[in-house]
């Protein structure tokens, strides 16, 4: 029966973790689990068990949405790196550039719903600030800082430290806190100041780029939505969407901007657009463009994927993306908001407006805010999301990664992994060292957190890969397809119009394997000459089986008009599937040739793909150093008791990263052993336990995050460590185990085996190059490696 219920119990919660916002925080198992039963995801008697195995098991994903920016996210962040690149290696500037952002504090009312929309078991109350439930006693984990006042997030966020207030935790008896007296400085709570962080988003960027770049702002005070929470963030399927059930969770940020403006006529919003991303206004990077530079919105309450708090998963789940109540007619004809007073404003005179935005629960934690300021540059999500354990080997390693939540003195967050050197290089913040192919080198490598921007990373590239993508099949004869890929807009145009008589259609073959929901395919018409286009047919999701079936589309509707027609190809950032197929175009029964159509991104092919792409290792030493620190206090819920994790580190060492540009993610489920950014263990053969349960003996094996703690290829012995272990294989919680100490391993060699079908989550399947690297010597300022890419 356990078993049964485990199975059902992981399949609703895999449901509702897969629509979550875009860009989203990765979800905090220890702080959800908790209110899996208040939420209905779990039944009363329930054990945490039940909950923890896919709390990370899928990636957040956006609702659907329609347009970006002309140029999109990968030439922002490109822009971006150039711009700090050119800070790195010319050393202009006598302090760090900082990106000034705007925080809105965001409450929510009581009023009603809306006509027409049924609030029937929703919360409808709020919430306010103020009212977040501070931690119990015997809770190792939650971050509360105890103030939530405007002065609060300027320090945490932008300062360079902040109080923190409430009750001391301190561990009694191995499992017990004691709690001190309350009623100072009229804060709610256990009001003694309990002591002083210093990692502030401030230093967290600072450290990353060493001093180049960094983030300021300022944070409104708080404004109050006349709606509740629930109306932005209640669900439309229960356990199979997220903050959809009244339109897309945008719709919060642009209350907020528009209650803000109403509230205070004379702000000076152009004080927060000074850079140029997309190149709208030209090539300078640093000038206005006329969209604000960074929006983070702050709400009231818990963030849903730490369980939503009072209101479960009525919540709003922290993430990054962008507002699309216009379409078009925003600077360079892009969408978003124009925020109302500014007209006339900006540089094209247009007004501001408002476009890409964060939103952050109101007890959100420094790693939270990080990550998601992250993807707001432009980087990935590198957690796998669609495992039983939400691991892929990234584990804690890095910001972008389950790292987000790491922290013990203040709970977990408030000390979040750093970046791995591949999103450092993707933001300019480093500049790798190249071992180029053909090569054998000793370089020297300075610790991450200590070293400067030339010293601290090592890059070995790697001859390009080719993918075969199968799409509809071999047959000799070539189709049009659309490629694939994350962010993509690509259309393929009739180049002349035609003129469309009394029984004249549109006909074509297609196949197609598009994100559902979050993709599209469009056939479109226009009679205007292209000033404006008609939807004819809109696909989404997959069809690969009716390949050989005509689609025909009645062109009635421009009868004695000419037209153009035009096939377009829209991704978002997240799940990138094989695309779109189309072939024998016909227009009033004549089949068109290549040779009638404008290609911008579109290809000819036979039935398959191939694609090549770049390929290499990235590596850097990590040591305790810093916000490297927080490796030591990596953690593993333990479900022996509510609110508990048993706390294990990571090793010390060479981290190595196999990098392969075809894959937008971590999802080592959908690709095993293969990802983006692989981390590379260097004692890869998976750590088994044997336990009892009842009469029979069963071998499972570690999750892959407490898998890759020993990743780091040294010169010294790993320790032993106990952890609470689970067979998430078997559903079945074990108790606390041995993991155990490892020899030295300092030398890869791509000709051994780095991934076992035991723990197929935990390994990577490495290509066969030639590649060695060893770490010759070390000590807590520096490494020295010895590389040998000649092959």
């Amino acid at each position: 029966m356990r078993r049964i219920l485990l199975g059902a119990v992981l399949a609703a919660l895999l449901m509702l973790l897969a629509a979550a916002p875009a860009g989203a925080a990765p979800p905090n198992e220890v702080l959800i689990a908790r209110n899996l039963k208040r939420a209905g995801i779990l039944p009363s008697y329930a054990t945490p068990a039940m909950a923890r195995g896919a709390v990370m098991a899928l990636a957040p994903r956006a609702p659907e949405y329609d347009l970006k920016p002309p140029a999109g996210a990968a030439s922002q962040n490109e822009a971006l790196r150039r711009f700090l690149r050119a800070r790195v290696v010319t050393g202009r500037g006598a302090s760090a550039y900082a990106s000034n952002a705007l925080v809105l504090l965001v409450e929510f009312g009581t009023d009603p719903w809306p006509a027409g929309h049924d609030s029937t078991g929703h919360s409808m109350d709020g919430p306010v600030h103020g009212a977040v439930e501070p931690p119990a006693p015997d809770d190792n984990a939650t971050f509360w800082p105890g103030d939530f006042s405007p002065a609060h997030y300027q320090q945490m966020l932008f300062g360079t430290s902040y109080p923190i207030y409430g009750a001391r935790m301190e561990e009694a008896g191995g499992r017990q806190a004691v709690r001190n007296p309350a009623g100072r400085n009229g804060l709610p709570y256990d009001t003694w100041l309990r002591g002083t962080s210093s990692d502030t988003m401030r230093s967290y960027y600072l450290e990353m780029s060493h001093g180049t770049y960094t983030v300021q702002g300022d944070v409104s005070d708080w404004v109050r939505l006349d709606l509740p929470e629930s109306w932005y963030g209640a669900d439309s399927v229960p356990d199979e969407s997220v903050d959809d059930l009244n339109g897309p969770v945008w719709h919060v940020a642009r209350d907020a901007i528009v209650k803000f403006a109403q509230e205070n006529p004379d702000w000076d919003w152009e004080r927060y657009d000074r850079e140029n991303p997309w190149g709208i206004t030209g090539e300078d990077f640093y000038q206005p463009d006329g969209y604000l530079d960074h929006l983070i919105i702050i709400h009231a309450g818990t963030d849903q994927a730490a369980g939503g708090g009072a209101q479960g998963t009525d919540a709003i789940w922290a993430h990054s993306w962008s507002i699309y109540e216009e379409l078009s007619g925003g600077p360079g004809d892009g969408p978003g908001i124009m925020i109302p007073g500014t007209e006339g404003l900006g540089p094209q005179g247009i007004g501001i407006w408002a476009y890409n935005y964060t939103i952050n629960p109101e007890d959100g934690d420094v790693g939270v805010f990080c990550h998601e300021f992250g993807h707001d540059l432009g980087l990935s999500d590198q957690y796998d999301y669609s495992s039983v354990t939400g691991d892929a080997t990234s584990g804690f390693w890095t910001l972008m990664a389950s790292g987000s939540w790491l922290g013990r003195t203040w709970g977990l967050g408030s000390k979040p992994a750093p970046m791995n050197a591949d999103d450092k290089a993707l933001l300019g913040f480093v500049r790798p060292k190249v071992v180029k192919r053909g090569r054998i080198a000793t370089v020297k490598l300075e610790a991450a957190a200590r070293g400067d921007a030339r010293t601290t990373a090592l890059k070995i590239p790697l001859p390009k890969a080719t993918h075969v993508v199968p799409l509809s099949g071999k047959d000799g004869a070539t189709e049009w397809y659309s490629t694939m890929g994350d962010d993509m807009d690509v259309v393929l145009d009739l180049k002349e119009p035609v003129e469309v008589g009394p029984a004249t259609d549109l006909r074509f073959r297609t196949w197609y394997d598009i994100e559902e929901g979050y993709d599209f395919g469009w056939v479109l018409a226009s009679d205007d000459g292209g000033a404006t286009w008609d939807t004819l047919a809109e696909y989404s999701g997959t069809d690969t089986t009716h390949w050989r079936d005509v689609v025909t589309i009645d062109l009635s509707a421009y009868r004695g008009k000419r037209i153009l027609v035009r096939f377009e190809y829209f991704t978002d950032g997240g799940v990138a599937q094989k695309g779109w197929e189309v072939t024998d175009i016909a227009i009033g029964g004549t089949v068109l040739p290549a040779s009638a159509f404008a290609a911008d991104g579109w290809i000819r092919v036979d039935g398959q793909w191939k694609r090549k792409t770049t390929r290499y290792y990235v590596a850097e030493y990590r040591t305790y150093h810093g916000f490297d620190a927080s490796l030591k206090n990596c953690y593993q819920w333990n479900p022996d008791f509510s609110s508990w994790v048993d706390w294990f580190s990571y090793g010390r060492g060479l981290h190595l990263i196999y990098r392969d540009t075809f894959w937008s993610d971590n999802d080592v489920v959908r690709h095993v052993g293969k990802g983006g950014w692989m981390v590379v263990d260097a004692h890869p053969k998976p750590d088994a336990v044997t336990y009892t349960d009842g009469r029979r003996q069963y071998v499972g094996y570690w999750r892959p995050r407490i898998q890759v703690r020993d990743a780091a290829f040294s010169r010294k012995r790993t320790e032993a460590q106990r952890v609470y272990f689970v067979d998430y294989d078997r559903g079945s919680e074990v108790g606390e185990k041995r993991a155990p100490g490892k020899a030295r391993r300092a030398t890869f060699d791509d000709a051994r085996t780095w991934w076992y079908a035991q723990a197929p989550e935990a390994g990577v399947k490495i290509p066969r190059l030639g590649v060695r690297i060893k770490v010759k010597a070390m000590n807590s300022a520096r490494l020295t490696v010895w590389v040998d890419n000649k092959k």
